[in-house]
C-alpha cells in the first residue's frame, strides 16, 4: 500500500497497551504536525493497518475530480440535445 520507492519511509515499533491504544512517538507527531485535534485516518487491510493524516488538499482534488466528472457528463448529454431535436422534429 505504500509507495517506499516515491517517499520517505521510517519503520519502528510502537507498544499497544491492554486497552489496544498506541501512542505516535513525539517526533513523528511533531515532523506531521499532528495535534490532538486533528483527526487521522486508519486503513485496515489483511494483514496490516496504516495510519494516515487527514490530508485536506486531497479534498480539494476530490472536488475537483467531481466537477469535472460532472462538466465531462453535461457536455456529453447537452452536446447531443440538437441532434436529439433534429431526430423528433424529422419524425413529426
Amino acid at each position: 500500500m505504500l509507495d517506499m520507492e516515491k517517499q520517505k519511509v521510517r519503520i519502528r515499533k510502537v507498544p499497544m497497551n491492554k486497552d489496544g491504544r498506541i501512542e505516535i512517538p513525539e517526533d513523528v507527531r511533531k515532523h506531521l504536525k499532528l495535534g490532538t485535534e486533528k483527526p487521522l485516518v486508519l486503513i485496515e487491510g489483511d494483514d496490516e493497518i496504516i495510519i494516515r493524516r487527514e490530508y485536506v488538499p486531497a479534498k480539494k482534488k476530490e472536488k475537483a475530480f467531481w466537477e469535472n466528472l460532472s462538466e465531462a457528463a453535461l457536455e456529453s448529454a447537452w452536446g447531443t440535445e440538437d441532434e436529439v431535436w433534429d431526430e423528433i422534429a424529422k419524425g413529426a
